[in-house]
């Protein structure tokens, strides 16, 4: 395997915000409709210094609970987003992604695959 896709498969962001659980199957329901697009953003911290990334272009392939509360979710898809190369330019790419998500605090982690 790559060491790149090791590096950026091991490493997780918090996510601080998201959608709420409707939109997150509802995104999961037209992941692959050409003509239906449901806006849905993650906002992710990069590092320590709080600096945060959008992550858009969601398509959720898998959901899965994670608990038996109903608001707390495994997800697996893929995204668009920028995090900073080793060069320390943030070009947004796609990647596929797999996180942890409550939506009821809009809270959890992600950690992103490049394609």
């Amino acid at each position: 395997m790559d060491d790149k896709k090791v590096k950026i498969e091991s490493e997780r962001y918090n996510i601080v915000a998201g959608p709420n659980k409707d939109t997150i199957f509802d995104i999961c329901k037209y992941s692959f409709d050409r003509r239906t697009k449901i806006f849905a953003e993650f906002t992710i911290v990069i590092g320590y210094t709080g600096v945060t990334s959008i992550v858009t272009d969601i398509k959720i392939t898998s959901i899965q609970h994670e608990d038996g509360s109903g608001d707390k979710f495994n997800l697996v898809g893929y995204c668009t987003t920028g995090l900073p190369s080793l060069t320390n330019d943030v070009a947004y790419r796609p990647y596929k992604f797999m996180a942890f998500y409550n939506s009821r605090s809009r809270e959890g982690h992600i950690a992103f695959i490049e394609n």
